[in-house]
């Protein structure tokens, strides 16, 4: 049961809106495609979680973040597979 997780993709506030989160999504997707990973599970900051859902992600879940005292949407994107 090996899991693929996305860990810690954070941006300064001030480069928020311009571009810099697709770019950095999209390597993420390339080195997937490399490493053959078909799926991945992202923990999310609930205000991050439009970005991911506007990207193709799929909310499972919930998780418990002990530091932050509230819970974090939990996400899952599938690699699309062209035929």
């Amino acid at each position: 049961g090996e899991l693929n997780e996305l860990d810690h993709l954070w941006l300064l506030p001030r480069a928020i809106g311009k571009g810099y989160g697709n770019l950095v999504f999209e390597r993420v997707l390339s080195e997937c495609k490399t490493l053959k990973i078909a799926d991945f599970y992202i923990v999310s900051d609930p205000d991050a979680e439009g970005f991911y859902l506007k990207k193709g992600a799929m909310k499972v879940g919930e998780v418990y973040s002990e530091p932050q005292k509230r819970m974090l949407p939990k996400l899952k994107y599938s690699m699309v597979v062209s035929t």
